[in-house]
């Protein structure tokens, strides 16, 4: 429906053009391109009005759905509706031709452009008539799922491959392709299978990496994308009646100078030399890489210092003890409760850490459970969760509005919030911030602010890797983004040589 910018916000050289008026809280979309589904049937904006009438509607979450969220709940009337109150999300206004749509929003913030509501339409013509809950099992739903791509699904063998053919109708261009097939492959037998040639294009892991560090017969593409490792430190808990994080009075944790410490003991380069071999890089921002344009120019980080963290210690009053331990300010034993997973490296990841943490003195003592239960147990609410620092890892999507990992809600894993740093959450939302100048203005403030605070802090980055196949012409690990000529889905772009 949108292109998408180099800035991860809405283009203006997808099917739709856009504007917005903060004055009416509005964005009008005005549908420029001829578009049909896969089957030959106009695609409009009407479609999408369904969309988001499907996702406010009450039976939606009962029949499983995910994206009822503050996206479409922040649309005026889509409460209504969804509470069978009205008849129609008021706040959609769509002309008689289906191709304007003017949406209100109840909050009007900048970050609506970055993707901040449902955005892919919903084929009215097929499920109009049908119970919600009876979708998921047509025949378009998953035998033959139908979009406007520009590629048709032919057939779906379980467990197995998807074969796609070409879509002649596609609005920009036939594909170069005739066919594509998508295959369910063992993750250890990418690196054989590109070798081969039996694939010609595959994400592919750090440890293959390694052991093909120079293939002849496939290249390497890499992003760094919006994953990020995250120490947290537990400062308070959620207030579910409320909504509202509530710090403690006097949390463990509690003291900036400790936390700052904790981060400049960890030698992050070290790590990620060795471990991932440069396929992971030091953080120097909570603000993801996807968004580079909002990191703060001469924010670099908690570079190692050893030296640094021992003097903060030192200044905090934990001071080191007959056996070689530091105590707290009141000369008590003072042993951190570091909770952690076994996932995916988070083994070696943590005990780095926590070594890196008794090298200035601090005892460590480490609790790790599976990723499944660390997530709900970190996300609890009403709850004075039983542990002191925590590492996770974050994966981040398109919008960057820093209320939505660190504001008054679960996510916010710390439970960190002072009138400073509302402020400047709330200054996020503002009117004011529509303007690009201000906003980055805004965010380089507030990465300081995260920086002096130290809530959580960031460790990682990681690069996602692609492999492909020497034959292959026109495909870009970012092919989502559009490019000089305004392109979008370049997947149809995509040749081979032979």
């Amino acid at each position: 429906m949108f292109s998408t910018t180099p800035y991860r916000i809405f283009g203006q050289s997808g099917i739709v053009r856009w504007t917005y008026c903060i004055e009416s809280k509005s964005m009008t979309l005005t549908q420029v391109e001829d578009v049909y589904w896969h089957d030959g049937h106009p695609l409009t904006l009407g479609d999408l009005v369904f969309a988001h009438e499907m996702i406010a509607h009450p039976d939606y979450t009962v029949a499983g759905g995910t994206r009822w969220n503050h996206g479409q709940q922040n649309i005026v009337g889509a409460w209504e509706y969804h509470n069978g109150e009205a008849d129609y999300i008021s706040g959609l206004v769509l002309s008689d031709d289906e191709r304007e749509l003017t949406i209100y929003f109840i909050d009007f913030s900048p970050f609506i452009q970055y993707f901040g509501f449902f955005s892919s339409p919903y084929p009215r013509h097929i499920f109009a008539d049908m119970p919600l809950e009876e979708q998921r099992y047509h025949y378009h739903s998953w035998a033959a799922p139908i979009g406007w791509g520009p590629f048709i699904v032919q057939d779906i063998i379980p467990g197995e491959a998807i074969h796609l053919v070409a879509n002649e109708n596609y609005w920009q261009g036939r594909p170069y392709l005739d066919t594509v097939e998508l295959v369910a492959v063992l993750w250890d037998l990418v690196p054989d299978y590109m070798q081969t040639g039996y694939l010609d294009i595959s994400p592919i892991g750090i440890n293959d990496y390694l052991w093909w560090p120079e293939p002849d017969n496939f290249h390497y593409l890499g992003v760094a994308d919006g994953s990020f490792g995250v120490v947290n430190f537990n400062l308070g808990y959620f207030d579910y009646d409320t909504g509202l994080v509530v710090p403690f009075d006097n949390p463990k944790m509690g003291d900036a100078r400790l936390r700052r410490a904790m981060a400049f003991a960890i030698d992050e380069l070290y790590l990620t030399a060795g471990l991932f071999s440069g396929m992971r890089v030091p953080a120097v921002s909570i603000v993801s890489p996807p968004h580079h344009h909002f990191h703060a120019p001469d924010l670099t980080g908690f570079n190692y210092d050893p030296a640094r963290a021992k003097a903060y210690l030192d200044e905090a009053g934990f001071l080191v003890g007959p056996d070689g331990w530091r105590t707290d300010p009141d000369g008590n034993e003072f042993i951190i409760h570091f909770l952690t997973s076994d996932f995916n490296y988070m083994h070696e990841i943590s005990n780095f850490y926590a070594s890196s943490w008794e090298a200035v003195g601090l005892q460590v003592y480490i609790e790790s459970i599976d990723f499944p239960s660390l997530s709900s147990y970190l996300l609890q609410d009403d709850v004075i969760r039983e542990f002191d620092v925590s590492a996770i890892w974050w994966s981040v999507g398109s919008d960057p509005n820093p209320g939505t990992l660190w504001g008054h809600n679960r996510l916010n894993i710390p439970r960190f919030m002072n009138d400073s740093f509302q402020q400047h959450l709330d200054g996020f939302n503002s009117h004011d911030a529509w303007d690009a100048e201000l906003l980055h203005a805004h965010f380089h403030e507030w990465q300081w602010l995260f920086y002096e605070y130290a809530p959580a802090f960031p460790t990682h980055w990681r690069v996602a890797l692609t492999a492909v196949n020497n034959r292959v012409v026109g495909y870009d690990i970012l092919w989502q983004i559009e490019d000089e000529d305004g392109t979008q889905s370049g997947l149809h772009r995509i040749r081979v040589t032979s």
